[in-house]
């Protein structure tokens, strides 16, 4: 049950990205990149490719500096979410490293904190373990962080704040203030 298109487990969130370049694009061919990349990052790939200019209001990047080799200032972090769409369990907002995963139910509040080094199929939740409070409360910043310019209200940019978006929660759409 750790697989669905809606969930941020590894089984359904880490999928290939394979690319093969046209040969018009110098890159480095035959190899696996081991870094974080996302659906986002195919449209402004493809105007890279077309040497369109990438419109600042994209929120992917695009990976053809990684298919050269040059690897520095790409991301440290990736950001995935989920609306809720069947339940409001299957809601999430979550962001990882590879080494760490930190998942974060906007509904309902819940988190999860994985080790994805030594349990890479995400078995056992640490964000309940006292050993690892203060990872949990530095991947939780980290996320505040990100929502913070997000016009549903989810974060402060220092806290989480779970349940501020009505139409999520059962509520009428035009109870939504956002921004």
């Amino acid at each position: 049950n750790l697989w669905r298109k809606t969930y941020a487990y590894e089984a359904s969130a880490r999928v290939p990205f394979i690319v093969k370049a046209p040969p018009s694009i110098e890159a480095k061919r035959n190899r696996e990149i081991d870094h974080l990349v996302g659906w986002e990052d195919i449209m402004p790939t493809f105007l890279d490719i077309a040497g369109a200019p990438i419109p600042d209001t994209v929120e992917g990047k695009s990976i053809l500096p990684l298919l050269r080799g040059e690897e520095d200032n790409w991301r440290t972090h990736y950001h995935g979410e989920h609306a809720p769409c069947y339940h409001p369990e299957n809601a999430n907002q979550f962001l990882t490293d590879q080494k760490w995963k930190y998942i974060w139910n906007p509904i309902t509040g819940d988190e999860q904190l994985f080790d994805l080094k030594s349990d890479p199929n995400e078995c056992h939740d640490l964000s309940q373990d006292p050993n690892h409070s203060q990872t949990l409360s530095q991947w939780h910043k980290r996320l505040a962080q990100q929502l913070k310019d997000r016009v549903e209200n989810l974060s402060d940019g220092k806290t989480l704040t779970p349940g501020k978006v009505p139409a999520w929660v059962g509520g009428d759409t035009e109870d939504v203030h956002l921004g």
